[in-house]
């Protein structure tokens, strides 16, 4: 398997060493083929001029065979021409010097320099290969030449003679081993730097990732104090942090299992040894009002049921969060109108009054049904298990949001209980599972809402807000719905006066 340290180091040497590699490639192609052409050029055009030069000689000596005077007019403008190719040619940009040896035994004894007697030397002994090259790079003794052939006219002879023409390159191959000696070096010192950075930040990043496995062996073994001080990058420390997060949120999740398995437990094991109790007497005969103890399995039947069923919805809502297209347009009117109309029946056995109050806003919010009317009556039968003789239910629309609020008239919420109302199996006093306004909590806040209970100067107050929608189709509008009837914009507490007594079971 790879070792990230290795990688690390040897990844950023590899990549100097190939691009520097590169950089004196390019160099060499580059430099090599302008010097080429910087001594083709020069020794071309040194032949040319020659050329030339003795093409206009061979004029000039014509004329003065023919009689002609050296003050006349073609003398004059053959003299011009020569002097302007000479002035042309001497200002001809070079980056190299072109010179000529003549092959003649005693010019070369004579005249010819030393390095020029080994050119001749090397010509005589290759001559074939000379001819045929055009021009020919040597090295004689360490030294490096281009060398070429003509046949021109040279000063003091009236005869073509045979010539070589040569340029000297050993100061461009020295400059070219120079430049590619530095660059090499400069390979070598960058090659040596990228691998110490490579290595030092190669250990710090092994050294916190070393950190970061210490760390995560300290969650693993469930350590409250967590040491994080080693994690040098920033990125590691967030990896760490969320991490951190994950665990706990496992650990909290667990617990929770542990909570919900623990109160399922005895939220059972009650009504199972009451229908355990009741069934075995009516089998042994013990119980001789068979009906009463059917309805009291029943009864805690249905409360077996009740529990199984929260908990299964819990389970639902945990692994198949609300979808944005599951959601529609709904109108909260005639939801508030069912829930009020499933608790009447609660409210007819307590003897408790539920009144119900809209104003005339467009109660329109973007939901999934189902779960709002369940968070509605989930807080709305919690209203009336507490209420002593009415449970109001009213709402308001403003600034594009529906404020929905039930009130109670019962003894409120103790403060030691007012804090964890939405806490998941916190049961208070008279409470049933703990379940119903965990659930409601988080429906309302999967639908972008909130909601809160508050203590009254008498009783408890649920307020649950949701984010409006405009609609295009609408209802007909109405002032106030009061038990579904239209009524004006009245106060609550005198609709609670005006109703008689024996009609206050709605």
């Amino acid at each position: 398997m790879k070792k990230l340290r290795n990688r690390l180091v040897l990844m950023p040497t590899l990549m100097i060493a190939i691009v520097s590699l590169a950089a004196i490639l390019l160099f060499n192609i580059v430099f090599i083929q302008y010097t080429d052409r910087q001594i083709e050029g020069s020794i071309n055009n040194y032949k040319e001029y020659h050329m030339a030069i003795d093409r206009i000689q061979n004029e000039y000596d014509a004329l003065l065979e023919k009689g002609f005077i050296p003050a006349s007019e073609k003398m004059i403008k053959l003299r011009t021409e020569m002097e302007l190719l000479t002035k042309e040619y001497r200002d001809t940009y070079s980056a190299v010097t072109t010179q000529m040896v003549v092959l003649d035994d005693q010019y070369v004894a004579e005249y010819a320099t030393a390095s020029e007697k080994k050119i001749v030397n090397y010509y005589r002994n290759n001559t074939e290969q000379v001819l045929s090259e055009g021009i020919t790079e040597i090295e004689v003794d360490d030294e490096s030449y281009c060398i070429s052939t003509a046949s021109i006219r040279v000063a003091g002879s009236d005869e073509k003679k045979d010539v070589i023409i040569y340029t000297d390159i050993s100061t461009i191959n020295a400059l070219t081993d120079a430049v590619n000696r530095v660059l090499i070096l400069v390979l070598c010192i960058s090659a040596l730097i990228a691998f110490l950075v490579g290595f030092s930040i190669s250990r710090n990043i092994a050294g916190s990732i070393t950190q970061l496995r210490l760390f995560l062996e300290q969650i693993k073994n469930g350590d409250e104090v967590r040491d994080k001080t080693g994690i040098q990058y920033a990125e590691l420390k967030e990896l760490a942090d969320y991490m951190e997060g994950m665990s706990d949120e496992l650990t909290a999740s667990q617990m929770l299992q542990k909570v919900i398995f623990q109160n399922a437990s005895h939220e059972l094991r009650t009504p199972l040894m009451s229908i355990q109790g009741y069934a075995e007497g009516i089998s042994t005969n013990v119980l001789k009002d068979h009906k009463s103890a059917a309805d009291i399995i029943i009864t805690e039947s249905k409360k077996m049921s009740e529990l199984v069923d929260e908990m299964l919805y819990i389970s639902r809502m945990d692994e198949n969060p609300i979808n944005e297209e599951d959601m529609s347009v709904i109108e909260l009117r005639p939801v508030i109108e069912d829930c009020r109309e499933e608790i009447c029946v609660i409210g007819e056995k307590k003897g408790a009054v539920i009144i119900e109050s809209l104003d005339g806003g467009d109660y329109y919010i973007r939901g999934d049904e189902k779960q709002i009317t369940k968070a509605l009556r989930n807080v709305m039968s919690n209203g009336i298990r507490y209420a002593k003789e009415k449970l109001a239910i009213t709402g308001s629309v403003e600034d594009g949001k529906i404020t929905i609020m039930i009130t109670d008239d019962g003894n409120g919420i103790s403060e030691k209980d007012l804090p964890h109302v939405f806490d998941r199996f916190y049961k208070g006093e008279g409470g049933n599972f703990g379940i119903g306004l965990s659930v409601t909590r988080d429906i309302i806040e999967r639908h972008k809402g909130t909601i809160e209970a508050v203590n009254l100067e008498k009783g408890a107050r649920f307020i649950i807000t949701l984010p409006a929608v405009e609609v295009d189709h609408k209802p007909e509008e109405t002032d106030v719905i009061s038990g579904g009837m239209l009524t004006g914009d009245v106060d609550l507490e005198e609709i609670l006066k005006n109703i008689p007594e024996e009609d206050r079971q709605l």
